[in-house]
């Protein structure tokens, strides 16, 4: 699945024409987005693990109260993410355990055509395993390409299929994750559907 969203992400860009919805400078909107993952530990060497990557399944929810419109196709948003990895799958006699995550997230969306954009995000997450208390710190890089589904005739709605991509960085080791998952805005303004900018 990770190469399936890494070749979305390269690809799709280069087959869309540079356009998007016009949209006003300084529009608000808030939103929601819900992902289900594959989520890859990569073992560090103090662990002496077999596997090179430990699988497990990944839920994630980020919930955006302001998002502001920055150009006609560039949007800046700020929220708050929590994230849960269940426990990896068995392998030999070791299972990696499962985490749960939360905290502040910030994100670029720029639109590339009306029914193409991509995201690049940064999440500050305090992470905990889910049977012992000890919350360590860590940082979660994003690329998430997004999909207009359908075209909505009051145009204040956004519902976009998404293609997540993240990087999880922790002091003991480092993490991959790619999935598929849905993204909803709500802007303070309706646009005219027929209009697009170059």
């Amino acid at each position: 699945m990770l190469c399936v969203s890494m070749i979305l992400l390269l690809a799709l860009p280069l087959t869309m024409v540079s356009a998007g919805h016009v949209r006003e400078e300084s529009e608000v909107s808030a939103g929601l987005r819900v992902e289900s993952n594959w989520y890859g530990s990569i073992p560090s060497g103090f662990h002496n693990d077999p596997l090179p990557i430990r699988s497990h399944l990944a839920m994630n929810t980020s919930v955006f109260p302001f998002s502001v419109v920055l150009s006609p196709t560039v949007e800046f948003s700020t929220g708050f993410s929590v994230t849960y990895a269940s426990t990896s799958l068995a392998y030999g006699v070791s299972i990696w355990r499962a985490f749960f995550a939360f905290g502040p997230t910030v994100e670029f969306t720029m639109a590339l055509n009306p029914s193409f954009s991509i995201t690049t995000a940064g999440t500050l997450f305090i992470s905990s395993y889910v049977h012992l208390k000890d919350p360590t710190l860590m940082v979660r890089l994003s690329a998430i390409p997004e999909l207009e589904l359908l075209p909505l005739t009051d145009t204040r709605h956004s519902i976009t299929l998404v293609f997540p991509v993240h990087v999880d960085l922790r002091s003991d080791y480092t993490s991959v994750s790619a999935g598929l998952g849905l993204r909803w805005r709500y802007y303070s303004k309706s646009v005219n559907p027929e209009e697009f900018i170059p």
